[in-house]
């Protein structure tokens, strides 16, 4: 089972990718969404730091997979991302 954070980072950073929304207004979407204040502050962190790093990520990604990310499935790619930058990144 996905975590509800982990799940609502990766609609979040679907979202954003597609262009629909920008970042603070996906967030806004989705975070009342959590009930949980840990949820939420995980859901933030989590999205923020993916865009934050986002072209460091890419670079990995493409290193690791020798396929282009805009050759990826847009929810593969967001997996990606987020799998990558908590390895990376989250304590």
């Amino acid at each position: 089972m996905i975590a509800p954070a982990r799940q609502a980072a990766c609609e979040v950073l679907r979202t954003v990718e597609s262009g629909r929304y920008d970042l603070a207004t996906a967030l806004a979407a989705v975070r009342d969404t959590l009930p949980d204040a840990r949820d939420r502050a995980l859901l933030t962190d989590l999205a923020t730091g993916v865009q934050r790093w986002r072209l460091t990520l890419d670079f990995f990604i493409h290193a690791l997979t020798g396929r282009h990310v805009a050759d990826l499935d847009p929810e593969v790619l967001a997996s990606l991302r987020l799998g990558l930058y908590q390895l990376q990144h989250a304590s």
